[in-house]
């Protein structure tokens, strides 16, 4: 768990919903020793979300979640990268390059497409 902390949120992924029923009450007793809540839960299964909001007493999360700054829609699992648009004008290796660093990428995803971009334009 200490590996999956981000600043105020905890990020695991289990495989079923007994694994997130089980996480979800060791997590929270490791951070009541803490004297911390630890609160909203997410999953991308609609019987945890059921269970996660029986046990909080809170209604059901929306479809759309923000994930270490990135939308990530738990309906359909899928992360949401928003890119800016480029600038008018000729559009270059370089602006594309610099509108994909630009973009807040905290698991490298956008990042790992860098390499094959750059190795496209120069092998023509």
């Amino acid at each position: 768990m200490a590996r999956s902390v981000y600043v105020d949120d905890v990020f695991v992924g289990v495989d079923t919903v007994k694994e997130a029923k089980e996480y979800y009450h060791v997590s929270k007793g490791i951070f009541a020793g803490a004297q911390m809540n630890l609160c909203k839960y997410v999953s991308n299964s609609p019987e945890a979300n059921r269970y996660f909001t029986e046990q909080e007493k809170t209604e059901p999360e929306t479809a759309k979640q923000r994930l270490l700054g990135i939308d990530w829609n738990i309906d359909s699992d899928v992360l949401v990268y928003s890119l800016p648009k480029p600038k008018p004008g000729l559009l270059t290796m370089r602006k594309v390059l610099k509108t994909i660093a630009s973009c807040y990428d905290p698991q490298g995803m956008l990042t790992s497409a860098e390499p094959r971009i750059r190795h496209a334009t120069f092998t023509r």
